[in-house]
């Protein structure tokens, strides 16, 4: 029953890995951006996306809730018991929760505020660009937080991942250089998470989650037979 229950919750825990990583891809697609040169031009793209923008961030912070519990799936499937498991759950867990802040930054207040501004005199127009400026620094502080502790948790899963079979080993191959590349771009300053910079950040690390969703899957339905 214990078996059972464990391979239920590895089963479960890849299918949302899987999907999670598909719909990060989705949704980072469909990501509002602006292109007006100037700040009456911009205020007024935000406010008329406000309704997609809120939309997307809101689905993007459900979708990281799932891949947070198919991480927890993966540490459970790598043992609880070792520390570099339950240290990546650790870590990936605040990298988790500074994204769904920079979504909520992005996704709502950045949207309100362009809202409450629109149409306002010259003078106020100012201070909305002081507004707008600081969120772009909270949503920065957030992200940069959130690449960080993701890309730490992922690396511990990775080393772990090194000592099993051949396929989960290249899995933490591919979960190494996932989790360094980008870590050390952004470290070096030369990776900004705007609008492409994220998007090249959850493609690549898309492409572990569904590599080890599918591991994992895979792994818990051979263990029924």
């Amino acid at each position: 029953m214990h078996t059972l229950s464990n391979s239920r919750l590895t089963t479960v825990s890849g299918l949302a890995l899987i999907a999670g990583a598909l719909l990060t891809v989705f949704f980072m697609l469909h990501h509002p951006s602006t292109s007006a040169g100037d700040l009456a031009g911009a205020l007024d793209e935000i406010g008329h996306e406000a309704a997609i923008s809120a939309w997307v961030h809101g689905l993007l912070i459900l979708v990281l809730a799932g891949i947070w519990f198919g991480c927890y799936g993966l540490t459970r499937r790598l043992g609880s018991g070792h520390t570099l498991p339950v240290l990546g759950f650790m870590l990936f867990t605040l990298g988790v929760f500074a994204y769904m802040l920079a979504a909520l930054v992005s996704g709502f207040i950045v949207s309100e505020i362009a809202l409450y501004f629109a149409g306002a005199p010259v003078a106020e127009m100012q201070q909305a660009g002081g507004f707008l400026r600081a969120n772009w620094a909270a949503n920065q502080a957030f992200a940069n937080a959130g690449l960080i502790g993701t890309s730490l948790g992922i690396l511990c899963w990775s080393v772990a991942m090194l000592l099993r079979q051949s396929l989960v080993r290249l899995a933490g191959v591919v979960g190494i250089m996932v989790a360094a590349l980008p870590a050390v771009l952004l470290v070096t300053g030369h990776l900004q998470l705007h609008v492409l910079g994220m998007t090249i950040v959850v493609v690549a690390n898309s492409i572990w989650y569904l590599m080890t969703g599918v591991l994992m899957v895979w792994g818990a339905l051979r263990a029924q037979d």
